[in-house]
């Protein structure tokens, strides 16, 4: 099977096409969205193969989603449908500095629906890595003891486990079980990728700071599975994450290896 298996909640983004507050924009474009998602499409556009655990609408957004990661070459044997709820969306602005202003669309979304039964013909033969983060298991108490139950499958089979906080406090009932159950997962997992307002160690100019953490996960992950060393581990991680800042969306700049060797010829790191 695949060298990487993960598991979240892809949706689909309407991203402003000018740079107004959200309640002023008439035009948006659509394009894709999802932590988890970010991080397979960096990894397959890096020549690694990777499987994407989901569930999606039976809707066109669930097409859609699909659609887009079978031509990225990301594995969808394991994203289910339901017909009783909808694919999750969200839409974002575009801003001079700083974060931009994002609004979700995901509450009882399929994703957060989803039961048990994603796990039952999971193939880890071949797996290297299992990539997680505390998104997918914000969604609901299901989910939570799914992502948890999938760690401990990862690791009975002999996958190291990687974990992105990446926290969300808008999905959490309160902040202090945000932070609980973090921490939880965080112990299960053999690397933990937090992120402290992620600061690249490049000279580059920033359009839009979303993505930079799935950048750098997977520009870890795949160093990793390489056996690079500890320093070209964290300066592919923190590469990717400077390419991605310096695009609209969410992981458009995500780079081939080609792009990132190029990349990394071209940049002056910062002193």
């Amino acid at each position: 099977m695949c060298e990487v298996l993960t598991i979240g909640e892809p949706m689909v983004m309407f991203l402003a096409d000018t740079k107004q507050p959200l309640s002023q924009v008439d035009h948006f474009t659509k394009m894709i969205a999802g932590a988890e998602l970010n991080v397979a499409m960096g990894l397959s556009r890096l020549g690694h193969s990777v499987s994407y655990m989901t569930q999606v609408g039976e809707d066109p957004f669930g097409e859609y989603i699909k659609d887009f990661l079978k031509k990225e070459q990301i594995d969808t044997s394991y994203i289910k449908e339901t017909n009783e709820a909808p694919t999750g969306f969200q839409i974002k602005n575009q801003v001079d500095a700083g974060d931009p202003e994002v609004i979700y669309f995901r509450k009882g979304s399929a994703a957060s629906k989803a039961t048990k039964e994603l796990l039952r013909d999971v193939d880890f033969s071949g797996s290297k890595i299992l990539h997680v983060t505390g998104i997918f298991p914000a969604l609901s108490e299901e989910t939570r003891e799914m992502t948890k139950e999938l760690i401990q499958m990862a690791h009975q089979n002999g996958l190291m486990v990687t974990f992105d906080p990446n926290p969300r406090p808008v999905l959490w009932d309160s902040e202090e079980q945000m932070i609980k159950e973090t921490n939880k997962l965080a112990c299960m997992c053999d690397i933990v990728m937090p992120g402290f307002r992620e600061e690249t160690c490049f000279k580059v100019p920033v359009v839009d700071t979303v993505g930079a953490g799935d950048g750098f996960a997977s520009g870890v992950i795949s160093a990793t599975l390489e056996g690079l060393d500890d320093k070209k581990i964290l300066e592919r991680g923190n590469a990717i994450g400077a390419m991605q800042v310096m695009n609209l969306s969410d992981n458009e700049g995500l780079p081939t290896i080609n792009g990132l060797n190029e990349f990394l010829k071209t940049y002056q790191k910062k002193n």
